[in-house]
C-alpha cells in the first residue's frame, strides 16, 4: 500500500480549495468593483444634482431681481394703465433682448396672458397655460407653458404694482441643449430633460446624450431616484430629479454617467489581480506540496507552544526576550518582564481536582491574551507560573498593565456549576537604556519582585534594583 496516497489526496483537496477560494475571491473583487463604481457614480450624480439645483436657483434669483427692476419701470406701468399694447410689446421686446429671454409674458390678475412675445422675433407658443403662470408667481422655477408643449422654460414672475397690483410680468428662459451642456460640463455629467406625454410615457425635450442613448432613455426612464440604464453601447448610472411634483412628476431632469467609462481603471486592476491570482495559485500549490510533505506545522507548535494553554513556552519566551534585548541595545527601546503566579493554586488542585485546575489555567491564558497587545508575549513557565514580556513599554504603561492584569485575573472563573476565585501576585522588572543585565538575570529580578508581592500586601511589586543573588524560596501557590 502506498501510504503517500493520503498525502496526495490532501494536496489535491487543498489545491482545489485554494482554487475555489481564489477564484471566488476574484469574483467578489469584480462584483465589488461594479458595486463601488455604481455607488461612486451615484454619489457624484447626487452631488452634481445639488450643484445644478444651486446654479439654477442662483440664476433664478438673479433673473428675478432683473425682472423686478423691469416691473418697476415707470413707462411700462404707464403703458399698462393706458392699455397701450404696442408700447408694452416694444418695451418687453427691448428688455427681453437685453436679458436674453426666450419669452416675455404680460398677464392679468387672473394670470391670463395679455400679450406674449419672443424677443428678437423667435417662435411664440400657440397657447399658454394660466396654471403655469400661476405656479411661476408662486415660486415654481421650471415648467412647461402648456400640456403637450415640447419646450421647457425656467420662469421668473414678478408683480407689476401701479400702485396696486395691475398684472404680472413673466420671463421665460429656454432650457435647451446649450444650457444643459453648460450645467453638465461643470461635473462631467450628461443632462436630459423629459416630460410625461398624454399617454403616460416619457418624451425627451432636450439632452446632451447622443440620439441612440436618448431614445433608449425615453423608453426606460424612471421618475424618481437612482437607477441604471442598459443600452447597446453600455450601461449608465442615472439619477432622476423631479422638476415639479415630487410624488407624481410630469417633468424630470435625468443626470447620467457612463458606468463603462468608470470601470476602465477597475478592469485594468482586475487584469493585474488575475495575473497575480494565477501566479499565486502556482506558488500556493508548491507551498501546499512542501508543507504537506514535511509537516512543519505540528512540529513547530510542539517546539514553541505550551500544550495545555497554547501560550508560548520557555523556548519561545527566550527567543522573544533575546529579540527585545537586541532591540534595546540597537534602538534603546526598553522592555518589561512580568513574573506572576496564582495564589493558593495548589490548594485549588487538591480541593477541586487537576481537571478544574487545568481549566483555570486555560481561562487565565485566554484572559491574558485578550488583555495584552499583539506585540506582547505571554508564556507559561510551568505549573501556575506565567511570564509576560512588554516591549517598548513606558513606566505609566507598565503600571497600567500590571493593574489591569491583576484586575482581570482576580475575576471569578465559572467552571460548570462552580464559581472559583483565584488571586494573583505579580513581580515586574524593567530593562531600560541603563540596564546591564542579561534577560535571564532580569527574569530572576522579576521573580524576586514576585516573592516580595506575595510576602507583602501589594498585588504587584515593581523592582528597580535588587542584588543578583538567587531568589529566596517561596511557598507553592
Amino acid at each position: 500500500m502506498n501510504y503517500r496516497s493520503y498525502e496526495w489526496r490532501i494536496i489535491t483537496c487543498l489545491i482545489l480549495l485554494l482554487m475555489f477560494i481564489q477564484v471566488g475571491g476574484y469574483w467578489v473583487v469584480v462584483q465589488s468593483n461594479r458595486t463601488i463604481a455604481a455607488t461612486t457614480l451615484d454619489d457624484e450624480l447626487r452631488i452634481g444634482a445639488q450643484v445644478i439645483n444651486r446654479l439654477l436657483t442662483l440664476r433664478h434669483d438673479r433673473l428675478d431681481q432683473a425682472a423686478s427692476v423691469i416691473a418697476r419701470d415707470f413707462g411700462l406701468r404707464e403703458a399698462l394703465a393706458s392699455g397701450d399694447l404696442p408700447t408694452i410689446r416694444s418695451m418687453l421686446d427691448n428688455h427681453g433682448k437685453r436679458m436674453n429671454a426666450s419669452l416675455m409674458i404680460l398677464s392679468d390678475l387672473a394670470h391670463q396672458p395679455i400679450t406674449l412675445l419672443a424677443p428678437g422675433g423667435g417662435p411664440v407658443p400657440t397657447e399658454v397655460d394660466a396654471a403655469a403662470l400661476l405656479g411661476a408667481s408662486q415660486g415654481a422655477q421650471i415648467a412647461r407653458l402648456a400640456v403637450g408643449h415640447d419646450q421647457i422654460y425656467q420662469l421668473v414672475s414678478t408683480p407689476i404694482m401701479s400702485p396696486d397690483l395691475a398684472g404680472w410680468l413673466t420671463m421665460g428662459f429656454l432650457l435647451d441643449e446649450t444650457l444643459l451642456s453648460d450645467l453638465g460640463e461643470l461635473n462631467g455629467i450628461e443632462v436630459s430633460v423629459l416630460s410625461r406625454t398624454r399617454d403616460g410615457m416619457w418624451g425627451g425635450l432636450s439632452s446632451t446624450l447622443n440620439d441612440a442613448v436618448f431614445r433608449e432613455l425615453e423608453l426606460e426612464a424612471q421618475a424618481i431616484g437612482g437607477w441604471q440604464l442598459e443600452t447597446q453601447t453600455g450601461r449608465f448610472q442615472m439619477l432622476s430629479i423631479p422638476l415639479d411634483a415630487e410624488d407624481a412628476p410630469e417633468l424630470v431632469m435625468v443626470l447620467g454617467l457612463s458606468l463603462e467609462e468608470a470601470l476602465v481603471s477597475y478592469k485594468k486592476m482586475e487584469t493585474v489581480i488575475l495575473i497575480m491570482l494565477v501566479i499565486g495559485l502556482l506558488l500556493s500549490a508548491l507551498a501546499v506540496y512542501y508543507v504537506t510533505r514535511n509537516m512543519v506545522g505540528p512540529l513547530n507548535r510542539m517546539a514553541h507552544l505550551d500544550s495545555l494553554t497554547g501560550l508560548a513556552n520557555r523556548r519561545l519566551l527566550g527567543l522573544a526576550m533575546q529579540r527585545a534585548e537586541a532591540e534595546r541595545l540597537r534602538m534603546g527601546t526598553p522592555y518589561a518582564l512580568f513574573m506572576l503566579d496564582l495564589n493558593k493554586f495548589k490548594a485549588l488542585n487538591d480541593t477541586h481536582g487537576h481537571a478544574v485546575g487545568d481549566q483555570v489555567l486555560k481561562t487565565v491564558a485566554q484572559r491574558l491574551l485578550a488583555t495584552l497587545r499583539s506585540t506582547d508575549t505571554v508564556a507559561r513557565q510551568g505549573g501556575d507560573e506565567f511570564v509576560i514580556l512588554l516591549p517598548g513599554a513606558t513606566e505609566n504603561h507598565i503600571r497600567q498593565m500590571a493593574e489591569k492584569v491583576v484586575s482581570v485575573l482576580t475575576q471569578p472563573v465559572e467552571i460548570g456549576n462552580q464559581v472559583i476565585t483565584v488571586g494573583v501576585s505579580l513581580g515586574v522588572a524593567v530593562a531600560d537604556v541603563s540596564n546591564t543585565l542579561a534577560p535571564e538575570q532580569l527574569l530572576n529580578i522579576a521573580d524576586k519582585a514576585l516573592y516580595r508581592a506575595k510576602a507583602g500586601s501589594s498585588d504587584y511589586v515593581l523592582a528597580s534594583s535588587f542584588a543578583h543573588d538567587a531568589p529566596a524560596p517561596r511557598e507553592d501557590g
